[in-house]
């Protein structure tokens, strides 16, 4: 899916996720619920649990998630998932999704 490097405490913004099937087309969101499954490496608990929206047409495959302000407080790298339920209970999960946070330039211009 994606290797993302992103700025400690910056939020506000989107991420956008584009989700394939083994093909590599897009999976059709239609019917289903998307969430953001995030977690620092060595971690035993999630730091972030979301849900994300889905892109109409829904047959796109594309998901945005904002960035909250609490979600990326601390350095290092972390694992990442996208679950996505059917109505009717197939799950599927797209697990490839690495994500770097480093820190602000303090005192830059």
């Amino acid at each position: 899916m994606a290797n993302l490097e992103l700025v400690r405490s910056d939020y506000g913004y989107d991420l956008e996720f584009t989700i394939k099937d083994a093909t590599g087309g897009p999976v059709d969101l239609g019917n289903s619920t998307v969430k953001l499954k995030v977690k620092k490496y060595g971690a035993t608990s999630l730091t972030i649990d979301s849900g994300c929206d889905r892109k109409v047409p829904y047959s796109s495959g594309i998901v945005t998630y904002t960035v909250q302000q609490t979600d990326f407080s601390a350095i290092g790298k972390y694992q990442g998932e996208l679950e996505i339920t059917w109505t009717g209970g197939k799950v599927m999960t797209a697990s490839d999704l690495e994500i770097s946070i480093v820190a602000d330039l303090v005192g830059a211009a």
